[in-house]
């Protein structure tokens, strides 16, 4: 279980930009989420959000539920997506999925792009304090049950996370031209080491996943930071989620 205060530093320290601006657009847009305290704020959004995993299993509630991503949701989608270093697509609402704790506030977001070639996940973002709790894995699974096989481009750091969910490689040409010229015309392509994976089936999710829970992810995780030597990501895939 994260650490509450050690998460919210980690937060204000590295993020405190990028909240105080989604805050300044909340407020201006009518976009900020009411917590169940009353709170009117991302700020209090953000609190209740590394709180929620604590009280939501004290009252044996599941930690996260999936609902369609709304307009309010961005500014939350923002946040999670900066620190990452990726950008939320335009057409956000479309195909988009949120993990939302039990106050209704996003911890996690999935896009699935509608393509010639079929369907793509770009990108898949949770907030930092959420991460090892099985909310990236489940995001995906649960955009597989809607849309079917999937594609994506992972950086090298996340290459054993989506190998433990199933995804195995594919070919370039199976890549949507788009996200092709995204990812080779990065200039950090040769560090980032993106990888075109396909998802075609769940078999892998009964041992990999729903059995081994959040310790295959963190040793997913762990793995691929000693491979790798890098942490960071510029394809809109999440390490360790």
């Amino acid at each position: 279980m994260s650490n509450s205060n050690e998460s919210q530093e980690s937060l204000n320290d590295e993020q405190g930009d990028e909240l105080n601006n989604a805050r300044n657009d909340a407020q201006s847009d009518g976009q900020g989420t009411q917590s169940a305290r009353g709170g009117s704020n991302l700020q209090e959004g953000c609190d209740s959000s590394l709180q929620g995993d604590r009280e939501a299993e004290a009252y044996d509630a599941p930690l996260f539920t999936m609902r369609a991503t709304e307009e309010k949701d961005l500014p939350y989608l923002n946040l999670m997506a900066s620190g990452q270093e990726v950008g939320i697509p335009p057409n956000y609402l479309e195909g988009g999925t949120c993990a939302v704790n039990y106050e209704d506030i996003p911890v996690g977001y999935i896009h699935v792009e509608s393509t010639d070639l079929g369907p793509h996940v770009a990108p898949v973002v949770v907030f930092e304090n959420w991460r090892m709790h099985g909310v990236g894995a489940a995001l995906i699974k649960n955009a597989y049950e809607e849309y079917g096989p999937l594609k994506l481009v992972s950086n090298g750091s996340s290459n054993g996370f989506y190998e433990r969910l199933g995804f195995v490689p594919c070919e370039w040409d199976a890549i949507e031209p788009q996200f092709q010229r995204d990812c080779l015309s990065c200039p950090y392509y040769e560090m980032c080491g993106p990888k075109p994976y396909i998802l075609n089936d769940l078999s892998a999710w009964e041992g990999n996943v729903a059995q081994g829970g959040e310790t295959q992810e963190a040793e997913a995780r762990q793995d691929n930071i000693q491979e790798s030597g890098a942490q960071g990501n510029n394809t809109g895939e999440v390490l360790g989620v």
